[in-house]
């Protein structure tokens, strides 16, 4: 069985940082040929309007992805998210014919990823997320959401790294089970 898994960064979160890192290295234990993107943004790109990032990684898509994999050479497939990546990776299950063989993990999604969310996907985020306001209410229908109380975007705690190693541990024991629940 041919697995593939790809892992799609965040505007300022690269895929070696932990979100990513734990749950990147978890997948491809199971056998899954992994793809990493790097969208070639600018380290400080809180400078450059966020539409100005997303159409830098969808650039960067159509030329790095969407010409090079060809899914249904595929029997199963991971997108591993996180924050302008969700919104990326949604359009490109999208854009593939076969997309119930795509499992998606949404990381701190922002709200235009909503639409692209089933209710197969994972979703998890933190409460005060202001790229997702009102998360709990946006996320109820969804069964495999989870939202972690008082956290940010970053799902970071500034001022307590030991909750922050915990919530790290905790993202990835969910996605753990989620991946098993799947049999993926």
């Amino acid at each position: 069985m041919k697995k593939l898994c790809i892992v799609f960064p965040g505007r300022k979160y690269s895929t070696d940082r932990s979100l990513l890192y734990y749950p990147s290295k978890f997948i491809e234990s199971h056998d899954y040929e992994m793809i990493y993107l790097h969208y070639d943004l600018p380290k400080e790109s809180d400078e450059e309007p966020l539409i100005d990032s997303i159409n830098r990684g969808r650039e960067y898509i159509n030329e790095h992805v969407k010409k090079v994999v060809n899914i249904s050479d595929y029997d199963k497939v991971i997108f591993l998210s996180k924050s302008i990546g969700t919104l990326l990776s949604g359009e490109l299950k999208e854009f593939y014919s076969s997309s119930d063989k795509i499992y998606q993990m949404f990381l701190t999604p922002i709200d235009d990823s909503l639409k692209y969310i089933n209710n197969r996907d994972l979703i998890i985020c933190g409460e005060n997320d202001s790229y997702l306001q009102n998360s709990r209410e946006k996320l109820a229908m969804f069964p495999h959401s989870y939202i972690f109380p008082s956290l940010t975007h970053s799902l970071e705690s500034k001022r307590d790294y030991h909750l922050s190693i915990r919530t790290v541990e905790q993202i990835t024991g969910i996605i753990v089970s989620y991946f098993d629940s799947f049999e993926l």
